[in-house]
């Protein structure tokens, strides 16, 4: 007992001490020694013990789901079994039997139609038709996902850095079509062959430059003189147009580069040749480009950017000289050696001067005193006399010979609203100024290019596909790398002083 009063009494002292410091005391915790009683459940009922377990439905999760088709077949088969049980039980020949007072299950000899057995007799008729049904869809099924080519987004290498034929465009050429066109575009650097072509592709000149199928110089290139298409690029359209760009010719940016790595640059086929001057080896490696591409396209656009440069037109001329043939071809597909290819001559970057029709009369009576002896298609209606212009449409032009007028920059949306708006307003005003507005004449181009007459790859009337094209192509390229008249050629060029 006195022992109970003297923890009564420091509890009081403890508790007038922390009072005193200004803390709140808490109440001692007697519900940890408090007996324990039975929780009272208020929702208690008396099934509450009783546990009712479902069985799991596994005929659901093991039943295999039947195929549509099988499905629409056994509506088909029940349609017709009991289409033929009303017409077998309406049929005269069968012989009436009266309706029996009591019920009884007919006999197998009986002559009425059971259903049982003309269900048997249906399912077992139409049971062979079903496999060959599903066989024929699973190959037209194939048939389709043959003819079905993969889009491609942006152009490729067809000629590697090392001079070698790429395979990587074959996935994207068709195995079944013929009608198919190839354009290729040459001509210095800087003179917008890769923009031309993918305007040609489908661009358009407000893209931004990651979306063009090939894609140009950006302005530090251009600034620093460096050039953007290397060797032979390829691009295939959704419109079957296989587009080829082409490495610049007389590049001093290429020349560079190979004065730079030294004789590491070098084809060893043409380094022998050329008495180690560099300048050989980028004009022969020109002709060889140049001439296969004479040789793979229905279209050659010549790309400058001023009339004329003389040593481009030689290099043309020179390309054409040492075309190839083909060491082998099979039996079926010969390969035509002199066939015709047009050429177009497109001058970008045009002044208001370059349109006048007085001078294009004279520009054009030029280009056609310069390839008359060539084979060469240069006599053509891809002008502007023939798109429709009323300046020029007097004029009797009847050459390849396309200008192009500086393209617009690209503007703002709320910019681009307004100038939509006044472009319509002064479309009319393009018709009777010898300027031509440069979205004028690239849609135009990109209809009257491919109206050009096209020349066969073979001799005969057999037609190639895109990838019997291809294969063609590998066969001209290995023949004119290995070509023993451009060796002579080059030697012939290191001997000139």
């Amino acid at each position: 007992m006195p022992t109970v009063c003297l923890r009564s009494e420091m509890l009081s002292v403890a508790t007038m001490g922390d009072q005193s410091r200004g803390r709140m005391v808490r109440p001692p915790r007697e519900f940890f020694n408090a007996p324990r009683y039975p929780r009272l459940n208020h929702d208690f009922y008396e099934d509450a013990e009783r546990i009712t377990v479902l069985t799991r439905p596994t005929s659901i999760l093991t039943k295999s789901k039947e195929p549509a088709q099988s499905i629409e077949n056994v509506r088909i088969l029940q349609s017709n079994a009991t289409t033929s049980r009303s017409v077998a039980c309406s049929s005269p020949s069968s012989s009436h039997v009266p309706p029996p007072s009591v019920l009884s299950r007919p006999s197998s000899t009986s002559s009425l139609p059971t259903k049982g057995t003309q269900l048997t007799i249906l399912n077992s008729s139409r049971s062979e038709k079903i496999p060959q049904i599903a066989r024929n869809v699973s190959t037209a099924q194939t048939a389709t996902s043959d003819t079905i080519v993969p889009h491609m987004k942006a152009a490729i290498r067809l000629i590697g850095d090392n001079m070698e034929f790429t395979d990587y465009v074959e996935e994207y050429l068709s195995d079944s079509n013929t009608n198919f066109t190839v354009i290729g575009a040459v001509g210095p650097q800087g003179t917008g062959k890769s923009t031309l072509l993918s305007m040609i592709a489908g661009n358009d000149h407000q893209d931004m430059y990651r979306h063009y199928a090939f894609r140009p110089a950006s302005r530090e290139a251009v600034e620093s003189c460096r050039h953007q298409s290397s060797k032979i690029s390829i691009y295939v359209s959704k419109s079957r147009l296989i587009l080829l760009d082409c490495q610049a010719s007389f590049s001093t940016a290429i020349l560079d580069e190979l004065i730079r790595n030294g004789r590491r640059g070098f084809q060893p086929k043409v380094a022998d040749f050329c008495d180690s001057r560099v300048e050989n080896h980028v004009e022969i490696e020109s002709i060889q480009l140049i001439s296969f591409m004479m040789q793979v396209c229905h279209t050659i656009l010549l790309c400058v950017d001023w009339f004329i440069d003389l040593d481009v037109v030689r290099l043309v001329r020179a390309s054409e000289m040492l075309r190839t043939v083909p060491i082998w071809t099979s039996d079926k597909f010969k390969f035509k050696p002199n066939r015709t290819v047009n050429l177009v001559l497109v001058h970008q970057r045009a002044k208001s001067e370059d349109f006048e029709p007085d001078i294009l009369r004279y520009r054009c009576d030029m280009l056609k005193g310069m390839f008359a002896e060539s084979k060469l298609n240069v006599e053509g209606l891809l002008n502007l006399g023939a798109m429709g212009h009323d300046v020029h449409k007097g004029g009797s032009i009847n050459i390849n010979y396309v200008l192009l007028a500086d393209m617009k920059p690209r503007m703002k949306l709320d910019v681009a609203q307004t100038s939509n708006s006044l472009t319509q307003q002064s479309e009319g005003l393009h018709l009777h100024s010898p300027v031509i507005d440069y979205e004028f004449v690239l849609r135009t181009l990109r209809i009257d290019i491919q109206r050009l007459p096209k020349d066969s790859f073979t001799v005969g009337e057999s037609y190639l596909t895109e990838k019997r094209w291809y294969s063609l192509a590998s066969k001209l390229w290995r023949s004119t790398f290995t070509s023993q008249d451009v060796t002579k050629f080059s030697s012939i060029l290191s001997s000139v002083v």
